[in-house]
Formats: C-alpha cells, sequence, structure tokens
C-alpha cells in the first residue's frame, strides 16, 4: 500500500513537471510570436525609411533640375531694392 501511494505521489509530481513544461512552451511560443511581430515592425521601418530616402533624391534632382533650367534663361541675377523715405505729402 505505501509502494502504491508511492507510485501515485511520482505519477503526480510527473503530471505536475509536465504541466509546467507545458506552461513554459506555451510562454516560448508566445515569445517567439513576440519576437516575429518586432520583426516584421522593424522591416517596416526600414522600408519606410527607404521609400523617404528615394522620394527626397527625387526631390532634390527635382529641384536642381529646375534650378538648372532656371540658369539657362537669359534673366538678369542682381536684384536691387530701392527704399525710400516716406514724406508727409504721400497721397
Amino acid at each position: 500500500m505505501t509502494r502504491a501511494l508511492s507510485v501515485n505521489q511520482s505519477i503526480t509530481m510527473s503530471l505536475s513537471v509536465n504541466q509546467s513544461i507545458t506552461r513554459s512552451l506555451s510562454v516560448n511560443q508566445s515569445i517567439t510570436r513576440s519576437l516575429s511581430v518586432n520583426q516584421s515592425i522593424t522591416r517596416s521601418i526600414s522600408v519606410i525609411q527607404e521609400e523617404v530616402e528615394l522620394v527626397q533624391r527625387k526631390f532634390m534632382r527635382h529641384i536642381l533640375g529646375s534650378a538648372a533650367a532656371v540658369d539657362q534663361t537669359p534673366l538678369p541675377r542682381l536684384i536691387v531694392v530701392d527704399f525710400v523715405k516716406a514724406t508727409g505729402n504721400i497721397r
């Protein structure tokens, strides 16, 4: 009888260990899913950053092209502003 109790206790402890391992595996799977989501977010952020850099380069190319086109037209390059003091007789 004592031996049967000992075997039952051993089986109970074994079941407890198995449940603990199962919970641990569940936690590990949850962590793995979280890591997968984090990697996906990191990839998305890097893709967005690359797109922003591409748009910046295209914008700079457009601005430089526009500036080069303006430089080719014969326009005066010197702008003069003449400030005149206001007198009381201005209508």
